[in-house]
């Protein structure tokens, strides 16, 4: 190529570049945000009582059909929380500016506690020490319970999805664009319907059991029974798919958002049938779900035991993201699931609380190495999920990644492309592409990669220096989109 015909290559890509648009829907905030609360199901909680259940519905102020839809579990030890958690709100508004169809939803809460808990000091010295309040709700009665309020939990997320896809027309939604997402014990409940759709994967603990044990101690649960029964009846808990809003839809779901939390059993992934795709984010210093294979509280527990209150004992190991990321990597090749990490590599504080006037081996006999968190500031932190919504723009990637790029409610051929700036790689949608390009500003061909038709094209970018260049997408049909690109994040 000469360097008159550069030359006129390049302005040509200017004029081109700067009539182009900037904003992508399902990437770029571009719509207001209205808001509604909508009421799906009734199941029968814990005591045996009847549980009302609602939803928060944040939608896009758009003409667009065929919306994707996300739906949002809060945290809360399967305890206590709600739909309008302020990291769910934030999250809900912010995916529905983009074009998302967005749920935060209410799920039955509660298990039978632990008898004879009698509160102490060390309680509050605890809770001072670490902002969390050890509510007498939080300590389960046995190994099952806890099982039995992930598993209610579950069937009401998939009753969620059910209900959400038989109203379509109602949202402008797709039923076949379904995400779930939660925090903490919201994540265990994404994770858990997404992932266990065979009714041979129907936990033992969620048969019928006996009397859960009537607590004697001085401290009882009155949380989540709106009743007041005094039921400690367990029954069967029945299909995995629960009895919520059986409409003939499916509770299946293209893809996962786990906010630190995890698996209990993770063979629930050897054999599941949709394989839907998921966003992992975990801090590795996690104090309340281990992000390995572990105990949850587990480290909590160290600095209960520490401050001289009760261990919530009766609780069961659990895979977090750190443990999941590596389970997948040893399935098979053709088993393994599209993960994507968003993992925090940040180790953890060693200090240790020992008492009310220094270090006690009789409070405190563990080792200084193995008793983590306890009278460390940082220790909050490890499970702060204010930092969920922080991470929009990876969670819209991967959301978008997971959306038919067919169904993009833009008129004209317009791929996307991103991240912008970039480091490494690039990522090319779009419709049928045939061919990118990336130019630099003299007009000279620096990478070019064939597309096939695909809708999706890598375009590894190590090889150019920092600065400004132009990248051309072309279609097979002979469509051409362009678009300034930058290398180097301080551009």
């Amino acid at each position: 190529m000469n360097q008159t015909r550069q030359f006129s290559l390049f302005w040509a890509l200017i004029l081109l570049f700067c009539s182009a648009r900037s904003q992508v829907v399902f990437l770029d905030s571009a719509f207001a945000v209205r808001h509604e609360t909508v009421f799906y199901g009734a199941p029968v909680n814990y005591r045996g009582c009847v549980d009302s259940l609602f939803m928060d519905l944040y939608k896009p102020v758009n003409a667009f059909e065929n919306r994707p839809i996300v739906i949002l579990m809060h945290g809360g030890s399967f305890v206590a929380g709600g739909k309008t958690a302020p990291n769910l709100v934030r999250l809900g508004d912010s995916l529905a500016a983009r074009g998302y169809v967005t749920a935060s939803i209410e799920y039955r809460l509660g298990h039978h506690i632990v008898p004879n808990l009698s509160p102490s000091f060390g309680c509050l010295i605890f809770q001072g020490l670490t902002g969390i309040t050890l509510d007498a709700c939080a300590y389960p009665a046995d190994t099952a319970e806890q099982v039995r309020a992930l598993y209610r939990a579950m069937q009401d997320c998939k009753g969620a999805i059910r209900f959400l896809k038989g109203r379509s027309a109602v949202d402008s939604t797709d039923h076949n664009r379904v995400f779930i997402g939660g925090e903490s014990a919201g994540g265990f409940v994404a994770l858990a319907a997404g992932t266990l759709d065979r009714e041979a994967e129907k936990p033992a603990a969620c048969g019928a059991l006996g009397n859960a044990p009537i607590p004697s101690g001085p401290v009882v649960c009155n949380l989540n029974n709106p009743c007041g029964t005094t039921s400690y009846a367990r029954p069967d808990l029945g299909s995995v798919r629960g009895d919520l809003n059986l409409n003939g839809e499916t509770d299946e779901v293209v893809g996962i958002l786990s906010f630190a939390g995890g698996i209990m059993d993770p063979t629930v992934l050897d054999t599941n049938v949709s394989h839907p795709r998921m966003y992992i984010y975990h801090q590795e210093c996690d104090p309340v779900v281990p992000a390995d294979r572990e105990k949850i509280y587990y480290r909590v527990n160290n600095c209960v035991y520490c401050s001289g209150c009760p261990v919530i004992g009766n609780v069961n190991k659990s895979s977090g993201g750190f443990a999941l990321l590596d389970y997948n990597q040893n399935l098979p090749g053709s088993g393994q699931y599209d993960m994507w990490e968003d993992t925090i590599h940040n180790g953890g504080p060693v200090s240790c609380y020992y008492g009310l006037w220094g270090p006690s081996t009789s409070t405190c006999p563990q080792p200084l190495n193995t008793c983590r968190y306890c009278g460390n500031t940082l220790y909050s932190q490890c499970h702060n999920l204010i930092l969920t919504p922080a991470r929009m723009d990876s969670i819209s990637r991967f959301l978008y990644e997971g959306t038919p790029i067919t169904s993009v409610p833009e008129t004209g051929w317009k791929p996307v492309v991103y991240p912008n700036p970039f480091a490494d790689e690039l990522v090319v949608r779009g419709p049928e592409l045939e061919r990118v390009v990336v130019y630099d500003l003299q007009g000279r061909m620096m990478s070019t990669l064939p597309g096939h038709g695909s809708i999706q094209v890598r375009v590894p970018t190590g090889m150019l220096s920092d600065g400004l260049y132009l990248l051309e997408v072309l279609g097979v049909e002979g469509e051409r989109w362009v678009q300034k690109v930058v290398k180097g994040s301080g551009m």
